[in-house]
């Protein structure tokens, strides 16, 4: 399914007339503008099904996607380098779906996404420091779990028969007695995410995140 028919860059005298008309000299850079001009000639890019563009460093691969994405409004985790150009750049540029009802344009828009290698090493390590957390979780709650068996059969002091909440917590403290270290542990902070290679990871987060009926733009797959 294509769901994106094709995409059109700002033609150069669009860019020219900008640039002309911008006549502040305080910038270096007008990026976007010119950058896909002059030797590269990039305008008009007509889709496939999977549509792969490739080229060299610094050929504009990325720059791509996000103006893409941008112009398109698609869900992203991760900023990009943006300047203050980017917005005068989007609105020189057109795009065609392949669908025009308004309805599913909209939902189209929900599920596509674009997904870059930052958010990928962001994933990773996001699951490293998620189960650090529960290593020293864990290790607080053996404390406790100590500190419960020490008490011994009678419980901590101060517990009342004549109180419910307080018989309440000493049946508490005696079913948690009984269990096993290792079960209360796991019960009362859960169970670490597998660890996978880096390359696992990153697939793995791939076929997390695409879902059926969606524009999905790769940057580094």
């Amino acid at each position: 399914m294509i769901y994106l028919n094709s995409f059109n860059l700002p033609p150069i005298d669009e860019e020219e007339h900008f640039l002309n008309s911008f006549r502040r000299t305080c910038y270096d850079s007008y990026y976007p503008f010119n950058f896909f001009t002059s030797d590269k000639q990039l305008g008009r890019i007509d889709f496939s099904d999977i549509t792969i563009l490739c080229g060299s460093n610094g050929s504009g691969k990325s720059t791509l996607l996000n103006i893409i994405a941008e112009k398109l409004k698609l869900d992203r985790k991760t900023i990009y380098n943006k300047t203050h150009f980017f917005d005068p750049y989007l609105e020189k540029c057109r795009y065609e779906l392949s669908v025009h009802d308004p309805l599913q344009q909209k939902s189209l828009k929900r599920l596509s996404k674009i997904i870059t290698s930052d958010d990928v090493f962001s994933n990773i390590i996001e699951v490293r420091e998620r189960n650090e957390n529960l290593n020293f979780k864990r290790e607080l709650i053996f404390n406790e779990k100590n500190n419960i068996n020490r008490y011994g059969g009678q419980g901590p002091r101060g517990f009342n028969t004549d109180d419910p909440q307080s018989m309440k917590a000493y049946t508490d403290y005696h079913q948690k007695r009984k269990q096993s270290g290792s079960r209360y542990v796991r019960e009362n902070v859960g169970v670490d995410e597998r660890t996978y290679s880096n390359g696992e990871n990153g697939f793995k987060y791939f076929t997390d995140s695409i879902q059926p009926g969606g524009l999905y733009l790769l940057d580094e797959p």
